[in-house]
């Protein structure tokens, strides 16, 4: 959580601000929890234009396993650490940042293999469907195919990928009888500009007015997969409350 992001990282999220917000979005979701500071002063165009404020969202732990956020609550185990965002305003994608939700401190300030990371957004339906949002943050087969070609005109040669390093794979979960899609990247080699091969997984959890959009990142090694199933009992409490 006090990690802070090397000079060479913050210069990087510079340059990609010239190739796309998406880019500057996908680098600050994948180191996670350590670069809130990232967020704040680059994170994915947020606005600093003056005016009315929206309510401040912060998560909060109650009774040791109890969270409860802005519109939402959920079950984490005791030992893990929750950390809030203190930004209120949505980015340039229209999502706003609740906060974070990790299985201890990363030793890494880009992404440590043994940490998992929960990030809890919301956007505003604004007349699309809950699949039409996924489509927009999610992957499928197109993302791939970019991301290769993302990595091979920007990253340095030992960081060279091809797409049989990168999948994508889409279905659903049921959370409290809904279903919910879910939306997995996974990397099997560095397909960032910084930090080491990673997983992300995002869920799309739909509420009358918004889609909340909970995100799990965590190293791609022989833990993963369980890695990746303590987080998805952890997204499974997840309970609207809008």
């Amino acid at each position: 959580m006090t990690k802070l992001v090397s000079i060479f990282s913050l210069c990087s999220l510079i340059l990609l601000m010239g190739v796309g917000c998406t880019e500057v979005q996908s680098v600050i979701e994948e180191v996670g929890a350590g670069a809130q500071n990232v967020y704040e002063h680059f994170g994915e165009g947020y606005s600093s234009d003056e005016g009315s404020p929206e309510e401040v969202t912060e998560l909060t732990r109650f009774d040791g396993a109890h969270v409860q956020g802005n519109g939402f609550s959920l079950q984490v185990p005791e030992n893990w650490l929750v950390d809030a965002s203190s930004f209120t305003d949505r980015s340039s994608t229209g999502a706003r940042l609740h906060g974070w939700i990790s299985n201890g401190v990363s030793n890494d300030a880009y992404t440590d293999p043994d940490i998992i990371t929960i990030t809890i957004k919301d956007v505003e339906k604004e007349g699309r469907t809950q699949n039409e949002i996924v489509s927009e943050f999610g992957w499928d087969e197109s993302d791939i195919d970019a991301r290769v070609q993302f990595m091979q005109e920007y990253a340095y040669e030992k960081y060279w990928i091809t797409a049989a390093d990168v999948s994508v794979k889409n279905g659903a979960i049921e959370i409290n009888g809904a279903v919910v899609p879910r939306s997995e990247m996974r990397c099997e080699k560095t397909c960032y500009l910084e930090g080491s091969a990673v997983t992300t997984v995002l869920y799309a959890i739909e509420g009358d007015e918004l889609v909340y959009l909970v995100s799990v990142a965590t190293g791609t090694n022989e833990q993963t997969d369980v890695f990746l199933a303590q987080a998805e009992e952890v997204i499974k409490t997840f309970v609207i409350s809008e």
